[in-house]
């Protein structure tokens, strides 16, 4: 028994695999940058407004250009201001009350969290990787 057209059948089913991956990435890449904007703190919208999607061949990268992204989403401290300043004259220093940590706001992390679950029901709908 001879069986002729196996290569070109398994030529054709890694071309449709590879579409539906790239597939699968533009719309989880989509996703994630939609959940991203929606969950991301405005104050001028301009953090809003710079998150960016950059696709390669298998990935996609979930950017923002601003100076203080990771600001907002790690959080930080704030050193206060000299108007708070006070000076103890019995041990000699100054002390501040505005130092505080303003706790981070994890807009892109959550926004992966949530990515990932969409990723897995989406290749369990179209049976990529090992479904029945």
């Amino acid at each position: 028994m001879k069986l002729t057209g196996v290569d070109s059948l398994i030529k054709k089913l890694e071309v449709d695999i590879d579409k539906k991956t790239e597939n699968l990435l533009k719309k989880t890449g989509a996703y994630i940058l939609k959940d991203v904007k929606m969950n991301t703190p405005v104050d001028t919208g301009r953090l809003k407004r710079s998150w960016k999607m950059n696709r390669e061949l298998h990935q996609v990268t979930i950017y923002n250009n601003t100076k203080y992204a990771k600001h907002v989403e790690y959080g930080h401290r704030t050193r206060g201001s000299a108007k708070n300043l006070r000076y103890s004259p019995q041990t000699r220093t100054f002390s501040s009350n505005a130092r505080r940590v303003v706790p981070g706001r994890h807009m892109l992390r959550n926004s992966v969290k949530r990515g990932k679950l969409f990723l897995s029901k989406e290749m369990a709908e179209i049976k990529i990787f090992g479904g029945d």
